[in-house]
């Protein structure tokens, strides 16, 4: 089935779908998709289209998120599409991991919620994603810890302790571990390699730097633990990250 042919069968399903289309565009620093039930992206607005690093949505059509972003993350958005398409259930302004255009990482809010067809049924996933930088200042919760990851992101390169940010946040080592989690989903520690492995993307699509000076300029202390980690991270070596990204192998 090609992509106009995917579409068109899931626009039949939900009928009128021009206010979808007009939502999309009019919100321009929001990422705005629908995927039908096989994961294949039947509409995007034009920010989608860009952070896949293409020029029209028709190239968007058919393909699913593993022909755009890494694997670790397109399992993740698999599993919360798969929750929806089983239960109905929305999920709400959750902070995940989304890939850029340019090789990097960064933090998202996302929402997604059930799209149904005429007959009631769920035929596909709507959602919404929205850089955590550039999000409403209604997100208190995540304003708390603004200074730390401001931190992070600042001084990543070198060697960071718990102790550090406990103190830039006016909390316990405890209470920073706890509040981080609930929030990210990971640890201030696991966030501050995420953010590396984030940086370290950047340098291996955009300069030709030898990996090892990329991983002792990324705070990673050996080529070898650089290398095991980003592929636990990416699902794939910093070699053949860079040769995908690069060359479009």
């Amino acid at each position: 089935m090609n992509p106009h042919q995917v579409r068109d069968e899931f626009l039949r399903q939900i009928g009128d779908h021009l206010y979808l289309k007009e939502l999309f565009e009019s919100l321009p620093d929001v990422y705005l998709f629908v995927k039908n039930r096989h994961g294949q992206f039947v509409m995007g607005n034009e920010m989608l289209v860009r952070k896949c690093n293409l020029s029209r949505e028709e190239d968007v059509i058919g393909k699913t998120d593993a022909d755009f972003f890494p694997r670790e993350l397109c399992e993740n958005y698999l599993r919360d599409d798969t929750h929806i398409l089983e239960t109905g259930e929305p999920i709400v302004n959750k902070v995940e991991l989304v890939a850029s255009d340019d090789g990097s990482i960064n933090w998202h809010i996302t929402t997604k919620i059930p799209v149904r067809g005429r007959d009631g049924s769920i035929v596909g996933v709507a959602g919404a994603t929205r850089d955590l930088r550039k999000a409403s200042a209604s997100f208190t919760p995540y304003e708390q810890m603004a200074k730390v990851i401001e931190y992070i992101r600042g001084e990543y390169r070198s060697h960071i302790e718990p102790k550090q940010l406990a103190e830039i946040a006016h909390l316990s080592v405890s209470q920073l571990e706890r509040k981080f989690r609930r929030l990210f989903h990971v640890s201030p520690m696991q966030y501050i390699t995420r953010v590396r492995i984030n940086a370290a993307c950047h340098e291996l699509v955009n300069t030709n730097k030898k990996i090892a000076a990329i991983a002792r300029e990324m705070g990673f202390y050996d080529h070898s633990y650089f290398t095991k980690r980003f592929k636990e991270f990416m699902g794939t070596s910093p070699a053949e990250y860079r040769k995908k990204q690069v060359y479009g192998k």
